[in-house]
């Protein structure tokens, strides 16, 4: 069997001279994520990144970017017949995957729509709830993609930088894939 572990982290930017009453400026920030793909045991693909997004950026859009991304490594490395379990700690995600809870955020529907559309080139794909603890490794690469932001020289600022206060639009920062050959 195949598993994809993922998750997402979400650090807020408050800009300079920030405004409680303006809440077109609010929820700015990075949304770093990480995913694993196993198959059996044996670790077979991994990646994590961030994006940036001046408005609307939230902890549960950067699951659904740490999801999209594994799904479409899925894709990437062919595996689309096997059985694939699906785990991440986000409970309202994998809810909403699996169809037992209705996605309520406006601005979290495009990624969710984006992820279903991923999700109907599997013959086989099962949801599962994990605890944090048990999630561990996809937490890792999450944060190591916002740990990343911080130490490439200016790439924060510049990503920061690039924010426009109300600009909606998703700025990839960082984005990689490893991928390890497949053993039959």
């Amino acid at each position: 069997m195949v598993t994809l572990q993922f998750d997402g982290q979400f650090h807020e930017h408050v800009p300079c001279g920030y405004d409680n009453d303006q809440p077109n400026l609010a929820r700015a920030g990075l949304m770093g994520y990480g995913w694993l793909i196993y198959q059996d045991t044996r670790q077979i693909a991994r990646g994590w990144g961030a994006f940036a997004q001046g408005k609307n950026a939230a902890s549960n859009i950067a699951e659904y970017l740490a999801l999209i991304e594994g799904l479409e490594a899925l894709l990437d490395i062919n595996i689309k017949d096997q059985k694939v379990e699906v785990r991440g700690d986000a409970r309202g995600v994998i809810d909403q995957m699996a169809g037992l809870a209705p996605v309520h955020s406006q601005n979290t529907l495009p990624f969710f729509r984006r992820a279903k559309r991923l999700a109907v080139h599997y013959a086989w794909l099962q949801w599962v709830w994990i605890p944090r603890r048990s999630n561990k490794n996809a937490d890792y690469l999450s944060r190591k993609a916002i740990r990343q932001m911080h130490a490439i020289p200016g790439a924060y600022r510049n990503a920061i930088e690039t924010i426009v206060p109300g600009w909606s639009k998703l700025l990839p920062v960082i984005d990689l894939r490893i991928y390890q050959p497949i053993q039959a």
